[in-house]
């Protein structure tokens, strides 16, 4: 089970971090159309999404860290408050694919209960949900378990479809580590109903996947097929691998 659990989180790290569609990306703006201080935090994102992709992890971290210190302005908070988001969720990435898991879980677990950086304080569904994949990744599994209820109690409003899949997908993986198997599936038919209303369908296959092996876990296998079915239709993925993961005793 260690291992399939493994397999799916790491799927889930991956659809985040190749193919999250971060403010960075998706519009590049002149500096003269930002205020100084909204210029500043681009800057910062930029200079960490490119270390990021060169796996020079410990710049990255250092820029992300940087940008999420960063007090924002009344005029300055929706702009900046989207790359603070994003960035809080690609640090988590950068210090799993650095090896540095107990790092990564001790400095969000201190920011979070230090309270002091502005993000923390007024976006505390967002830390909840990072923080707890950063415990998880260090084996800390009751405190993430923990920090995933907390947050998933939290209101939505406000919260785009994009990071609800996020939410859900993260508390998916956390809540099937635990044995908290119908949890885990709750999320991932969230994650389900959220992915389907967004352009971008090819995380899909991840959804879909975790929830063939879930329904397995309880004895559902008629729903796991059905889900295959569903992942069949949806064209994505590798469908001989997936069969055998549907199909496998």
């Amino acid at each position: 089970m260690r291992i399939a659990t493994l397999i799916l989180a790491l799927c889930l790290i991956l659809s985040g971090c190749g193919n999250h569609n971060s403010p960075g990306d998706q519009t590049v703006l002149s500096p003269d159309s930002l205020s100084e201080f909204h210029n500043r935090a681009q800057l910062l994102f930029d200079e960490a999404r490119e270390q990021q992709k060169g796996e020079n992890y410990s710049a990255a971290i250092s820029a992300y860290q940087q940008l999420i210190s960063l007090e924002p302005e009344d005029d300055d908070m929706k702009p900046v408050v989207a790359l603070m988001d994003d960035g809080f969720l690609q640090l988590v990435y950068c210090y799993i694919f650095a090896g540095q898991r107990k790092d990564g879980a001790d400095y969000f677990n201190r920011v979070y209960k230090e309270k002091k950086l502005w993000f923390v304080l007024n976006h505390p569904r967002s830390v909840e949900i990072c923080t707890a994949y950063s415990l998880y990744e260090a084996t800390r599994l009751e405190e993430a378990v923990a920090l995933v209820d907390r947050a998933l109690s939290r209101e939505e409003e406000g919260r785009k479809n994009e990071q609800l899949y996020v939410d859900n997908g993260i508390a998916s993986v956390i809540y099937n580590q635990a044995g908290e198997i119908r949890k885990a599936i709750s999320c991932g038919e969230r994650s389900l109903e959220i992915i389907r209303t967004l352009d971008d369908q090819s995380k899909i296959v991840f959804v879909l996947g975790n929830l063939i092996y879930q329904y397995q876990q309880i004895g559902e296998f008629e729903k796991a097929l059905a889900v295959y079915d569903a992942l069949l239709v949806s064209g994505e993925g590798g469908k001989e691998s997936l069969r055998t993961m549907c199909c496998r005793d």
